[in-house]
């Protein structure tokens, strides 16, 4: 089945909803679909997309399932009948078709997907900390580009501050676009700075629920890319990035 969805345009569903049904064409008996690979965690249904349109979902073997996919208003965009899930080249099943801690390539095309799997916090202290399970290995002139985007919970207090840790690893240019959500406002900001731990969202002016990472960049020397977070001032309150928080890197040349 597939792992991301798009709209008409053939551009990332933002907050896309994925419904699942039994494999009959009526749309009528819901089917439960899983979190990973070993059917342990059942998704919502619907699953909801992140900002560039992927989820994760599993289904044990020989399992198809009819999907509706809406968007995030609820407007039906398209269907799927009877899908099969996900085959490698070589047609055996994927056990872990969208990628939590391993790379899938197809040509000289690269993916890793990580989704953060409990809560990280962050209490009296405004020193960055690696996210768990936030790293990915960059090649050496490797084009990426990369979605970093999740819930989050902060106070005005202690904020949030965001940053990529370079090991090893520098950068011929970056580009990325910060994006922070309450549910009614948000905030955009850009930055091309290639310098190790630069803060692209570092603030405590507004209480953000959601947070993104957008963006491309060129690799110079290779090595490893982590995503660390911190309070922007250290405080007793609380600041949390929430389970689920998702991080994609696509090599592109």
């Amino acid at each position: 089945m597939p792992q991301r969805v798009v709209d008409a345009d053939g551009l990332p569903l933002d907050g896309g909803l994925i419904y699942t049904w039994v494999a009959d064409g009526t749309f009528t008996t819901p089917l439960t679909t899983w979190s990973d690979a070993g059917l342990t965690s059942a998704n919502t249904n619907p699953i909801e997309a992140d900002a560039s349109g992927y989820f994760r979902a599993f289904v044990a073997a020989g399992t198809n399932l009819d999907i509706q996919v809406k968007n995030a208003s609820g407007v039906l965009q398209y269907t799927l009948l009877s899908q099969e899930p996900m085959v490698n080249a070589s047609g055996g099943a994927i056990s872990d078709a969208t990628i939590s801690s391993s790379t899938f390539s197809q040509g000289n095309i690269y993916a890793d997907v990580k989704v953060l799997a409990a809560d990280a916090t962050a209490t009296s202290s405004a020193t960055l900390a690696n996210l768990t399970g936030f790293s990915w290995t960059l090649v050496a002139a490797g084009t990426y580009a990369f979605v970093v985007r999740g819930k989050v919970g902060m106070t005005t207090n202690g904020g949030l501050a965001v940053a990529f840790k370079y090991t090893t690893a520098t950068l011929t240019s970056i580009v990325v676009n910060a994006t922070q959500r309450t549910a009614s406002a948000f905030a955009l900001a850009q930055s091309t700075t290639t310098t190790d731990q630069t803060k692209f969202i570092n603030q405590k002016a507004t209480a953000y629920i959601d947070v993104e990472l957008q963006g491309s960049l060129v690799v110079n020397v290779g090595g490893t890319l982590a995503v660390q977070f911190a309070q922007e001032t250290s405080h007793a309150d609380t600041t949390t990035v929430y389970k689920g928080f998702v991080g994609s890197f696509v090599r592109t040349s």
